[in-house]
């Protein structure tokens, strides 16, 4: 199997390389197929909040708020590039194409964190 890698330069130049690939356990829903819904990500309930609502918290807890994962579509895995089988080449390639996701990754967070700083969230 193959999986199909994209990396835009910094010249907009769009690099693609097919590298071998294998499936490996969603991250996104770990395995499980659905995850909580996107509007409900990040939010904070407590035992109290609970408490004051019981069939509230049978729901959170018993999936009512699930939606099928957006990155498997409730397949549960994905294919993931199987770093074993890369040549030398085909491993710089996808090292540079993941250093690069992840300083994006780093930036959105940093944004991230700082909007919801003059926003007044706390930690």
């Amino acid at each position: 199997m193959k999986i199909s890698i994209k990396y835009t330069t910094k010249s907009g130049r769009t690099l693609t390389r097919k590298l071998p690939a294998k499936f490996a356990v969603c991250q996104e829903c770990h395995g499980k197929g659905s995850h909580l819904v996107k509007g409900m990500r990040g939010a904070v309930y407590t035992w109290e909040d609970f408490a004051e609502d019981p069939e509230f918290q049978e729901d959170y807890f018993g999936g009512a708020y699930d939606v099928p994962c957006e990155t498997c579509h409730g397949q549960r895995v994905v294919p993931e590039p199987e770093r074993e089988a890369l040549t030398r080449s085909e491993a710089r390639f996808l090292d540079m194409v993941e250093r690069v996701q992840f300083e994006r990754e780093m930036e959105e967070a940093a944004m991230e964190a700082e909007r919801r700083a003059e926003m007044g969230y706390r930690w």
